[in-house]
């Protein structure tokens, strides 16, 4: 909004939320009860993309897969975050996942503040496009995000180490103000399949591992 009025967006800070102690507190608590240690890079993974419009999620069993190729990196620690109505779907990808040693389902288990400070403390978050991201976004922790129903351009993170997947295929974005944010595609985006595994881990691998 700011570059369509003429003015320059270049060097725009986001506010960044405040965190409490007994948020931290509470952080250390799980940390030390899933045996997390300091060398320990922590990985968060959102799968979720909230009720109003499931059409944002990029296909579970991609997710699984990406978890399971980064868990035989012992060095990482991953985190499946969510609210506590979607438990039950990040439990069924948790369920599906083979290398679970250092793999914890925390879904509707941490306050917005608690999840402030999770992600303060993380190495990067893997999400659909949704809240979680945008808190990322304000706290400067780098992301890798999957768009296709609705545009990074418009929604997409701004500033430095975000990687965002967006196919651009002839139908995307089709969730606009001016079809009432409705999809022909209910779940399993056609835009979003589009994004391989393999593209994402290729990215994944040029923060970390090389």
């Amino acid at each position: 909004m700011i570059k369509n009025i003429g003015c320059e967006s270049d060097g725009l800070d986001l506010e960044k939320p405040y965190v409490s102690e007994e948020a931290k507190l509470f952080v250390n608590r799980i940390f030390k009860k899933k045996n997390i240690n300091s060398d320990d890079k922590i990985i968060l993974v959102n799968i979720n993309s909230s009720d109003l419009s499931l059409e944002r999620r990029w296909p579970l069993e991609n997710f699984i897969e990406l978890i399971d190729k980064i868990a035989e990196k012992k060095e990482f620690a991953i985190f499946c975050i969510g609210s506590k109505s979607e438990r039950r779907y990040v439990k069924i990808c948790y369920n599906k996942i083979k290398n679970r040693d250092k793999v914890f389902n925390i879904a509707g288990e941490l306050n917005i503040e608690e999840l402030f400070t999770l992600l303060l403390r993380s190495k990067l978050l893997i999400t659909n496009d949704s809240g979680p991201l945008h808190f990322a976004v304000a706290l400067e922790i780098p992301t890798i995000s999957f768009f296709g129903p609705e545009t990074p351009i418009l929604y997409g993170p701004i500033g430095q180490n975000h990687k965002v997947f967006f196919k651009d295929i002839y139908c995307s974005p089709c969730l606009r103000v001016f079809n009432n944010k409705t999809s022909k595609c209910k779940i399993h985006s056609k835009c979003l399949r589009e994004i391989k595994v393999e593209e994402v881990y290729k990215s994944f691998e040029k923060l970390f591992l090389h």
